[in-house]
C-alpha cells in the first residue's frame, strides 16, 4: 500500500488535490512537502476526512512537486480496551489500521519525518543525499569486497 502521493503543482489558484493513493486515520496524520523540501507547517494546508488536500497558496509549477504523505501518530492508541468492556468492531478495526499504517510507513525511508529516521551525509562507503538519493563512494568497491567469479568480462 502506498504511503505517499505526488501531485503536479501550478502557479495559478489550483490548490486543491484529491488523495487517492493512501488512507489515513486522522487528517493530522497527512503531511505535505513541496519540491522535496521540509514539511510544510500544518497552517499551510488543510486535509478533510473525504481526502481533499487544500494548500493555502499555489505551490508553483512542477511535475510531481507536491508530496502528500501519511505519518501515522502512534503515541496514543487508536482505541483502549478495559476489563469488562465490550470490544466493538469499529474500535478493533481502528486499532488494527493504526498498527498496519505504522508498519507500512517504516518501509518508506525519508529524512523528513516519515518512515525510518535518516540524516543526510557520509555513511562510510555510502553518501546519503536524501531519502531517495544514495550513492556508493568512488573507490569503495575494492577487489577484496568482491566474491570470486561474481564479476566477469561480459558484465564489464
Amino acid at each position: 500500500m502506498a504511503t505517499e502521493q505526488f501531485f503536479n503543482g501550478t502557479t495559478d489558484a489550483t490548490t486543491e488535490y484529491t488523495i487517492t493513493a493512501f488512507d489515513f486515520l486522522n487528517t493530522s496524520d497527512v503531511k505535505v512537502s513541496i519540491n522535496g523540501g521540509s514539511n510544510l507547517s500544518s497552517s499551510a494546508y488543510n486535509v478533510t476526512p473525504d481526502k481533499k488536500l487544500t494548500l493555502t497558496s499555489a505551490p508553483g509549477a512542477g511535475t510531481g512537486n507536491v508530496r502528500a504523505f501519511r505519518n501515522t501518530d502512534v503515541t496514543s492508541p487508536a482505541a483502549t480496551f478495559t476489563t469488562g468492556s465490550s470490544i466493538r468492531s469499529t474500535d478493533l478495526n481502528r486499532a488494527t489500521r493504526q498498527a498496519r499504517f505504522a508498519v507500512e510507513e517504516l518501509q518508506t525511508i525519508g529524512a523528513d519525518g516519515a518512515g525510518i529516521a535518516l540524516t543526510a551525509g557520509d555513511k562510510g562507503d555510502i553518501t546519503v543525499t536524501s531519502g531517495t538519493s544514495w550513492s556508493i563512494d568512488d573507490g569503495a568497491v575494492v577487489t577484496a569486497k568482491i566474491p570470486d567469479l561474481n564479476i566477469t568480462t561480459a558484465k564489464i
